[in-house]
């Protein structure tokens, strides 16, 4: 599970869709802006062509989750989380992250107590 999100990836701050990270994405990144979303500007245009009002268009940002943002599969790693518990693991691996984040320091905590029980 990718707990801190992924830097392969961008995902739209308003619409929320991801996308596979491609070369145009970093160029505007190092220009200094994100680049706009282009599920939001299809959606906008269709409004517009319908003569409804424009929605706002999206930025992208690196799939990655900041400190005190909810993950945006928190109900799916949640799920999985009680499903694996329920089965009594007797093995643990945490890698790649300081435990310094409260949540995913609990949810160590919960796997191990589990493990060691």
């Amino acid at each position: 599970i990718k707990l801190h999100g992924s830097l392969d990836q961008v995902r739209c701050m308003t619409c929320s869709n991801t996308f596979e990270i491609e070369d145009s994405h970093v160029e505007s990144f190092e220009e200094g802006f994100a680049p706009e979303c282009i599920s939001c500007v299809e959606y906008q245009k269709k409004r517009i062509e319908r003569g409804r009002r424009a929605p706002p268009v999206g930025f992208l940002r690196p799939n990655v989750v900041l400190y005190n943002e909810n993950h945006p599969s928190g109900d799916i790693i949640s799920s999985m989380v009680d499903k694996d518990i329920k089965r009594k693991p007797d093995l643990l691996i945490v890698m790649g992250t300081s435990l310094k984040v409260h949540g995913l320091k609990q949810l160590v905590k919960q796997f191990a107590k589990t493990v060691h029980s």
